[in-house]
């Protein structure tokens, strides 16, 4: 009796190991149809999907003068976030104006962990529910790389923007230059299809400079 007693008290409460992993897998398929619907994910306590979008212009050196310049001008704008995105802790849209393809935008998008945002030149950690944003190193020719380097720290719900310019190589077969123009929104938390185009950055780094050399254009500016 007194053993009978002391197995109810230990199984008193539990639930049958089939109806644990029945509510596991019902919250992982809950947690999925968030992340489909363009929601967000779960890391420890903090509910959280973080959105990045690249816009890039690239162009020649053939294409340096005014002329070239005024067909560019007012394309390093940010545009209207897909309406479905893919599932991911951190979600990527990539878009690319190249000189090439008569600056016809081309748009990739991906998702996965923390290490996408790789894909957009960016180094991502998370602290809190806060997200720290910073810059890998990358492969420009000028300015030059000098390993990694932080931008902004985003809050729940805030959008980070930077700005910057690059002079590019080809590869030995090929040692022309080229350029890029780069316009990098973050947003730590569910961002609006047309967060990044109406709406105003908390954070902004401007690191622009003069491509054909002289002056600084830009000398690092931070908000």
């Amino acid at each position: 009796m007194l053993a009978d007693h002391r197995q109810r008290r230990r199984t008193a409460g539990r639930r049958p190991r089939a109806a644990i992993r029945s509510r596991a897998a019902g919250g992982w398929a809950r947690q999925r149809s968030w992340i489909s619907a363009g929601g967000p994910v779960i890391r420890g306590s903090w509910w959280v999907v973080i959105t990045i979008q690249r816009v890039r212009i690239r162009w020649t050196a053939a294409t340096r003068g005014a002329p070239a310049a005024d067909v560019r001008r007012g394309m390093d704008t940010a545009v209207q976030l897909p309406a479905a995105m893919p599932d991911g802790e951190v979600v990527v849209q990539d878009v690319l104006a190249d000189e090439a393809a008569g600056y016809e935008r081309s748009f990739r998008v991906f998702g996965g962990g923390l290490g996408s945002a790789e894909g957009a030149g960016l180094l991502l950690a998370v602290k809190g529910s806060s997200v720290v944003v910073g810059r890998l190193p990358g492969w420009a020719a000028y300015p030059r790389p000098r390993g990694y380097a932080g931008l902004f720290t985003l809050g729940p719900g805030q959008v980070g923007r930077w700005r910057a310019n690059f002079r590019f190589t080809g590869c030995s077969c090929s040692p022309s230059w080229y350029f890029e123009d780069w316009l990098v929104h973050v947003g730590n938390g569910v961002v609006d299809a047309g967060r990044f185009v109406e709406g105003m950055p908390d954070r902004e780094v401007v690191q622009r400079v003069h491509l054909y050399g002289g002056a600084a254009r830009s000398a690092g500016r931070r908000r």
